[in-house]
């Protein structure tokens, strides 16, 4: 009668030594900021951008905000996933960047 109310154990093919997802490794977000010239700035995005980078996404998101920078390009070809809300927030600075003549370029998301 015990074995049948075992809680069934973990697949350990999913886990590495530190115990995280190896997926979840391979598809972590990756940003990368660089000033392509004095008036533009680059963000390169890799790897997933979904709720649990949203933290990451808003601070680099809030530093194009408060650049002095003309021309803002983001490059999704790397992205692995976008979600809703890094969708809208990227409209939202769109938005108030265009509100002060400054540019924002999306690269497509590719899949």
């Amino acid at each position: 009668m015990l074995n049948r109310l075992r809680r069934p154990s973990r697949p350990q093919a999913l886990l590495t030594e530190a115990g995280t997802d190896r997926d979840a490794l391979a598809l972590a977000l990756r940003l990368r900021e660089v000033e392509s010239w004095p008036e533009c700035r680059e963000v390169i995005v890799e790897g997933r951008l979904d709720a649990k980078a949203s933290g990451r996404w808003d601070d680099c998101l809030r530093r194009i905000e408060d650049s002095d920078h003309d021309h803002v390009i983001i490059d999704l070809d790397r992205c692995e996933s976008i979600g809703a809300t890094a969708v809208k927030r990227l409209i939202v600075v769109r938005e108030l960047l265009s509100a002060e003549s400054r540019e924002l370029l999306v690269f497509p998301f590719s899949e």
